[in-house]
């Protein structure tokens, strides 16, 4: 007897000498582990397990450490974490860290090419265990069975924090050895034949529980329940998913034991309000989790529920955008306590895509500075989400920064255009049509859209490509599969039609409006208030374009639908579609046939200075500049000339801070015009030379033409008559290259009042 008790010593010895290095990485995993984290214990032998666990034990015996083994070794065994729960009802710690080591796990995760029911419940109730298990946990396991459960656990094994490979002694030493290892495939079919089969042994393990519901099997029953909810959550049946996880709730409020597991319930229940669009209710839940899931207590569920808390606020289509995209923000913000690029760098990459997409929504601040910081956010998120490493969340973001850059205010927006395609081109070497078929048709409509503003090429093209485009996105848009995208499909064709050069111009016009109509079918006042009237504002502007029908039927039609737009985009609410809406009824009223011309006239100075307001408050100064430049040239007509140069110098300030050469030049030649009117040669005189130097460098025809007519009209009001008569012959043989009859009969008359001026004067000298 001694004899065999010194060969198991010795073996003990031998066994933790040679692993030694890994025994002191698991003491590390140990020492530093928290909460919910898993751990692997790869040993192939029942002995080795034995001295193994007694190490452990021994080595942390001084510590405030205590660890609990559980022997779960029945082949039959279903559900890992009802008997965790058991068992450790009433486990005392004394205020010691709790540590499990689970052995024998073995047993019923088999080895015949049958899926493990113990696997599939593991992998659906891994949530459950943040909160019901809230330990660290050792599973001390053959190698072949820890590869089996990466294969069929594979959400539970993605939480792994640590897999330790014990090398073991020469078989000489021992045979007792667990279960053989056995490399057994199996294909991808398999993963929804094991949610089917999970379904149906959840849906007989109710039918058995239900006979009876007792305080002893109220646990159970809400368990299951709560699984199936879960099982078709994860199926996308939704509507049996929450009518599960609704009566799970139910039940788990009848007993206050069960408190943890009604806030995992509300949890989940949340996640399946959120995509059937029923926000509020998401909402509501996920505020009540956070009551107990605090940042103190469950950190990384915190963190967890604030993302999907803002998510939820960014996609809420009613009620105060604004101030819910402010308490987006705020939800993203408090995640970020918990998901620092160090700790969890996919979380903190995702949230900081979901930052950006905040910002680029933001309604409050400057807009300008809302888009900039939101391509900031998702640049800091490609740090993460590399080509190489994420693809899928590497094109997302690629699709989210071209939404930025399309929309961005700063820089040449020629260039911003060409970056809001380049990325979006980036997208499609991942999103592609067989692979990720909604995606792909999204980028389309995004690339569409860009091509419809396209400043560089030849307008006429990307126009035509614009309509390609959100035509090839329709062949996965079906109004039936996909009604939202396929609506707003509807109203990128309709504006790309509103602007299409090729084809007859009235029949484009039609289209638009009758595009923006089928949207209508979607985007109803009750449903998408805020698409119906971006969609009331489109069809009024193709209304105020429309050449068929009665000119003024159609501008009256213009204004009624742009005043409907405004019952929505209100300026608190919608600032940048508020001020849109102030200019369309500006230009409608501008063009108004019935009514008073003048009052018209008034009413559309009063929208055009509303606009102008909105536009500054929102930090959008290229709209700024361009109503300053129009209200400018109506102050003109009016005779009020020292009004229209405020607005005009207003205009060329801000044009002076962008690469926008064309819309300085024409500024600068208004401003030019001003003096004139007003008397102020010289500096007319300035002005139209710098406006001239500007079209030269433009090579603009009909700009140069009209600065040399100008500037030969007052150089003939100085007195320079030959400088005028070289400046007028000059436009007069550029306006015959561009065709404009009428200025060269203007230039005619005043050329013939010169001659007839110098052969009266050489009359009188005679």
């Amino acid at each position: 007897m001694p004899e065999i008790i010194s060969k198991s010593h010795l073996n003990k010895h031998q066994f933790l000498a040679i692993n030694h290095d890994e025994l002191a990485k698991v003491n590390t995993f140990i020492d530093f582990s928290e909460g919910f984290t898993i751990g692997f214990l790869e040993v192939e032998r029942v002995e080795e397990k034995k001295w193994l666990t007694e190490a452990l034990i021994d080595a942390f015996q001084a510590e405030n450490i205590y660890f609990h083994c559980l022997n779960f070794d029945n082949p039959e065994l279903r559900f890992v974490l009802d008997e965790i729960k058991k068992e450790i009802q009433n486990v005392k710690c004394e205020n010691k860290k709790l540590v499990l080591i689970i052995e024998g796990l073995e047993n019923s995760i088999g080895i015949s090419d049958k899926l493990p029911e113990v696997l599939q419940d593991l992998n659906f109730v891994r949530d459950a265990f943040t909160y019901l298990a809230p330990y660290p946990i050792l599973f001390c396991l053959p190698k072949s069975a820890v590869t089996r459960l990466a294969k069929f656990a594979p959400d539970f094994w993605a939480w792994r924090s640590g897999v330790f490979s014990f090398t073991s002694l020469p078989e000489s030493s021992t045979n007792q050895l667990f279960l053989p290892a056995f490399s057994i495939e199996y294909s991808q079919e398999s993963i929804p034949r094991a949610r089917e089969s999970r379904i149906d042994l959840l849906n007989r393990l109710l039918e058995e529980y239900s006979t009876e519901v007792n305080a002893q099997n109220l646990s159970t029953i809400t368990s299951i329940l709560q699984q199936l909810g879960v099982a078709y959550k994860s199926r996308g049946e939704l509507e049996k998913a929450e009518k599960y996880l609704q009566e799970a709730l139910n039940l788990s409020e009848q007993h206050e034991s069960l408190q943890l597991t009604k806030v995992a319930i509300l949890d989940e229940l949340g996640d399946v309000y959120s995509p059937q669009g029923k926000y509020e209710e998401a909402a509501d839940i996920y505020q009540q989790v956070l009551t107990v899931y605090t940042y103190e207590k469950f950190p990384q569920k915190y963190g967890s529920v604030q993302n999907r808390l803002g998510i939820v606020y960014a996609r809420q289509p009613r009620g105060n955008i604004a101030e819910n995209i402010e308490k987006a923000i705020t939800n993203f913000q408090e995640a970020l306590k918990v998901f620092t690029f160090e700790a969890f760098p996919v979380e903190w990459a995702s949230t900081q895509n979901n930052l950006a997409n905040a910002y680029s929504n933001r309604i409050r601040g400057e807009k300008a500075e809302n888009l900039e910081k939101a391509i900031a956010l998702n640049q800091e998120a490609l740090k993460v989400f590399t080509f190489e490493a994420f693809p899928v969340e590497w094109a997302s973001t690629q699709n989210n920064l071209a939404n930025a850059y399309y929309y961005r205010i700063r820089g040449e927006k020629a260039e911003n255009l060409e970056k809001a395609i380049a990325l979006n081109q980036e997208a499609l070497k991942v999103f592609t049509f067989e692979a990720f078929p909604v995606d792909w048709a999204r980028t389309q409509n995004n690339i569409a859209v860009a091509y419809s503003d396209r400043i560089r090429g030849e307008k006429a093209e990307n126009l035509e490509r614009a309509i390609a485009l959100n035509q090839e996105a329709l062949k996965v848009f079906t109004f039936e599969a996909f009604p939202v995208d396929w609506a707003r499909t509807q109203n990128n064709l309709a504006l790309a039609y509103s602007d299409r050069i090729r084809g007859e111009k009235a029949e484009n016009l039609e289209k638009a409006i009758a595009f923006n109509q089928e949207a209508l079918k979607v985007f109803t006042f009750e449903a998408f208030p805020v698409e119906w009237a971006r969609t009331q504002n489109n069809i009024a502007a193709a209304y105020s374009d429309r050449i068929r029908g009665e000119k003024a039927e159609n501008l009256e039609k213009a204004i009624a639908l742009n005043q409907e737009a405004l019952k929505v985009c209100t300026f608190e609410a919608f600032p940048v579609e508020w001020a849109s809406t102030q200019n369309n009824l500006a230009i409608a009223y501008r063009n108004r046939i019935r009514g008073e011309k003048a009052e018209n006239l008034e009413k559309a100075i009063i929208f055009y200075e509303n606009a102008l307001q909105g536009y500054e408050t929102i930090g959008d100064k290229q709209n700024v500049a361009e109503i300053a430049l129009t209200l400018g040239k109506i102050k003109v007509d009016q005779g009020k000339w020292h009004q229209a140069l405020t607005y005009l110098e207003k205009s060329l300030d801000i044009y002076r801070q962008f690469d926008n050469l064309k819309s300085r030049a024409d500024t600068i030649y208004q401003i030019a015009h001003t003096h004139h009117l007003i008397g102020n040669y010289e500096k007319a005189s300035v002005h139209y030379r710098d406006a001239l130097r500007f079209y030269k460098h433009l090579k603009n025809d009909r700009g140069i033409a009209f600065s040399q007519a100008s500037l030969g009209k007052i150089m003939l009001q100085m007195g320079f008559i030959e400088k005028a008569q070289e400046l007028l012959n000059d436009a007069t043989v550029i306006f015959a290259a561009i065709n404009d009859r009428q200025e060269i009969a203007k230039i005619a008359k005043i050329l013939n009042c010169m001659n007839s001026i110098t052969k009266s004067k050489e009359k009188q000298t005679v």
